[in-house]
């Protein structure tokens, strides 16, 4: 489950990046003709400023992962409960019924 859960989110990361790509052309303007900021040689690129958002996603994944869990849990518990319920009551019935049942030889 986990595993179908980031290959989802690696998917649509990378479909965002193609997305960008597609959305430029040769000269750097974008489809709609805005001018695109391009990165010089001059400019340093600083790949440290972007881990508050890398944690944060990774966070509310993990958030929602564990909220995931937490629900089928009750619900697992919750459906296990009505299960012993109708057994229960079941098993009473045919125990009532039993006195009123006729054996062959009877």
């Amino acid at each position: 489950m986990l595993g179908l859960f980031l290959l989802l989110t690696i998917a649509v990361v990378q479909l965002q990046a193609i997305s960008v790509d597609a959305a430029e052309d040769d000269t750097g303007r974008s489809v709609e003709g805005e001018v695109l900021p391009q990165q010089t040689a001059d400019e340093d690129y600083d790949p440290e400023a972007n881990l508050p958002y890398l944690f944060a996603v990774f966070m509310v994944t993990w958030a929602g992962l564990f909220g995931f869990v937490f629900v089928m849990t009750r619900r697992r518990r919750e459906m296990q409960s009505e299960l012993n319920t109708l057994r229960k009551a079941i098993s009473e019935q045919d125990k009532s019924r039993e006195p009123h049942r006729r054996g062959p030889n009877e």
